[in-house]
């Protein structure tokens, strides 16, 4: 064999642990990206999740002067209450606010509208 052959083949044979250990680092690293992407932590498993809507300061500090007007409640005071028309006057009430209405006249709507205000 020529020297120059000798000298392919054994350059060859040394690049093959390299190649080898690359592999298995590219298929380690893909086993361990599976297995995370499949197997939520259990924090996130056991989180509670809400299905009652978060509104702010400003919307339920309105809503404590008006009780619920759906007439099942009981005259639910509207802070508190979770029916859906509660829900309903609540949005309208963020979605007056997000529209720059101050709660002079958000409340003169909301009480024309639905009615409910404590005296």
């Amino acid at each position: 064999m020529s020297k120059r052959k000798k000298q392919s083949q054994s350059g060859a044979s040394q690049q093959l642990p390299i190649i080898m250990g690359a592999a298995a680092l590219v298929l380690l690293g893909v086993l361990i990206g599976v297995t995370v992407r499949d197997k939520p932590s259990k924090a996130v498993e056991q989180a509670p999740i809400s299905t009652v809507p978060i509104f702010g300061s400003i919307v339920l500090d309105i809503a404590k002067d008006f009780t619920c007007s759906c007439g099942n409640c009981g005259e639910r005071d509207l802070v508190v209450c979770t029916c859906d028309t509660a829900t309903a006057e609540k949005n309208y009430i963020q979605n007056m606010l997000n529209q720059g209405y101050d709660r002079s006249t958000i409340t003169t709507r909301i009480e024309a509208l639905y009615g409910g205000r404590k005296t």
